[in-house]
């Protein structure tokens, strides 16, 4: 079974403000306050490379998937993705709304976030390293037998397939 994230529209939204729009005019504010003129090369450089990170990440925020095979579980996205034998999952907790404190989400020690994405590695409340790949709830935990944590959406169908392929 293979399921893609629920993206909405604001992430998008938050994207192109975040990564395009204000590094742009931080380069464009810095190039005036320290040269006193704007250049037409700097501002191209500028909305050209910020361009370019932008349609990355939105590529980033499109592909990402959870699948469900015979043998294993796949998180995926363009830049960060990690798979688990189903064999070696221990438990499977899933959580309507929120998740508890224990997992909360403290540190990103290398990933992506954004208002509403997450994805990469995290710290969780409880010091625990954890791969993320989330957007909205309901959200799924899944602990293996050598302590590793996987925190990702996905619904309820998917939460059965995976049961069911345990």
């Amino acid at each position: 079974m293979s399921e893609s994230l629920k993206i909405d529209s604001s992430i998008y939204i938050w994207l192109i403000v975040i990564v395009f729009v204000l590094p742009t005019v931080i380069t464009l504010i810095s190039e005036f306050f320290f040269t006193k003129r704007l250049t037409l090369k700097v501002s191209v450089l500028a909305v050209f490379i910020m361009g370019v990170v932008t349609v990355a990440l939105s590529y980033q925020l499109q592909g990402t998937k959870v699948i469900v095979t015979d043998n294993k579980l796949v998180l995926k996205s363009m830049f960060y993705s990690s798979e688990v034998l189903l064999e070696d999952i221990t438990s499977v907790e899933s959580f309507a709304q929120e998740l508890p404190t224990q997992y909360y989400l403290i540190q990103r020690t290398n990933g992506i976030q954004l208002p509403g994405y997450f994805s990469g590695h995290y710290k969780t409340h409880n010091k625990l390293d954890s791969f993320v790949l989330a957007t909205y709830p309901p959200y799924l935990v899944v602990t293996t037998r050598d302590k590793s944590l996987f925190i990702f959406s996905g619904s309820d169908a998917l939460r059965k397939a995976l049961l069911k392929s345990l």
